[in-house]
Parts: structure tokens; C-alpha cells; sequence
């Protein structure tokens, strides 16, 4: 089931980029998980992936600030307002099966999407993940 007007939002985010494909995307997080301490921060919420035409961006809530380098970047806020969300059910693999049903429905509603689809893994045991869709206010 598709809601409108949800709110995605982090704080102190460290950013990396990657070509990673999708079936490879949950090792990417659980490597995170398991490393990010090896970078001497904290992770501080749902780390949000990013998928865009040019790869993937992992968005890393963390405890502190830090100045930008080669392999990361630092964003003060992600903020995605007014989005559709979407909960899949299964492996990062098949969640294009779930983004075509959420990209269906902002065309059936005659929706005006303005972001890359944002996902937020939900429960990694139950295979949940939330996708994110920023949609326009304006009517024209």
C-alpha cells in the first residue's frame, strides 16, 4: 500500500558512492554496519540508499561531523519531504518489482515525482525495505 506525504530525514550523513548492483546492495549495508566503526564514528539511524543512474549512494546517519575526502562526503541533512513510500517485502534483488507498483501509482495519481527513489532498509530478517519517492506540491 502506497502512503503520500512521508518525511525521510537524517542528520550528520556520510555519503559514499558505489556501483554496486542491487542483488549485492545488502552486503554493502551489512558491511557498513559491521566496519563503520574502523572509521572511529557511530552509526545514529537507518542508513538510506540512494539509487541514481550513475550508481548507488549510501547515506550514512553518524554521531559527528567530519570534512570530506576522496571516498566520502559529509552532508549536514538529507531531508525528502512530501514523498510516496512504498514497504517491500523480499530481497533488495526484487525491488524493482516494487518500485515499478510505486512509480505506477504516482502515474495513475497523476503525481509529479522530483527525486531518485531513496530506500531505507526496514528489517533485514524479515526483508523489509521502505522506498521513498519525493513528489512536487505544485499544481500546474
Amino acid at each position: 500500500m502506497v502512503i503520500e506525504h512521508q518525511t525521510l530525514k537524517a542528520e550528520k550523513v556520510l555519503s559514499h558512492c558505489a556501483d554496486v548492483s542491487d542483488d549485492l546492495v545488502p552486503q554493502m549495508l551489512k558491511g557498513i554496519k559491521e566496519n563503520i566503526s574502523v572509521l572511529k564514528f557511530d552509526i545514529c539511524g537507518d542508513i538510506i540508499v540512494a539509487k541514481r543512474n550513475g550508481g548507488t549512494e549510501f547515506l550514512v546517519p553518524i554521531n559527528r561531523e567530519f570534512l570530506s575526502n576522496e571516498h566520502y562526503s559529509f552532508k549536514e541533512r538529507v531531508l525528502l519531504v512530501n514523498a510516496a513510500r512504498l514497504r517491500h517485502y523480499g530481497s533488495f534483488g526484487t525491488i524493482c518489482k516494487s518500485l515499478a507498483e510505486l512509480n505506477d501509482y504516482i502515474e495513475k495519481k497523476s503525481l509529479t515525482p522530483i527525486t531518485a527513489p531513496y530506500i531505507v532498509e526496514r528489517d533485514p530478517s524479515d526483508n523489509a525495505y521502505d522506498i521513498y519517492i519525493g513528489i512536487s506540491e505544485n499544481i500546474v
